[in-house]
């Protein structure tokens, strides 16, 4: 999990598949469709068209990448969190059952 949360944060890795880059300069926002073989679209950016292409590229892209992120931060942390249950001692101590019912109920949250 470690190797999966440094290798998306370094190389802006995510499972949409869409990053995009804006030339503020140019006014050009070029849009990478694809994991491995990336389709790229250029989309001048004119005063008319710039809301819509907030709306419709920007937002969602960042929107999952964040959600990504957040999730792959929380996968760590759960599966961090099943294996001290599991390999050390804490289920026999005297709190032990709180400890598992308190790491179900919040993978249970997580995931619904």
């Amino acid at each position: 999990m470690a190797l999966l949360s440094v290798y998306t944060l370094l190389t802006e890795f995510n499972l949409l598949g869409y990053n995009y880059q804006l030339d503020e300069k140019a006014k050009v926002l070029t849009i990478e469709e694809g994991f491995y073989e990336k389709e790229i679209y250029n989309v001048q950016v004119i005063d008319e068209n710039t809301i819509q292409i907030i709306q419709e590229v920007i937002l969602p892209v960042n929107s999952a990448n964040t959600i990504w992120q957040f999730t792959i931060i929380m996968l760590s942390l759960f599966f961090g969190g099943f294996v001290a249950l599991t390999q050390l001692p804490i289920t026999q101590s005297k709190n032990g059952k709180w400890y598992v019912i308190v790491y179900i109920v919040s993978v249970i949250v997580f995931i619904g």
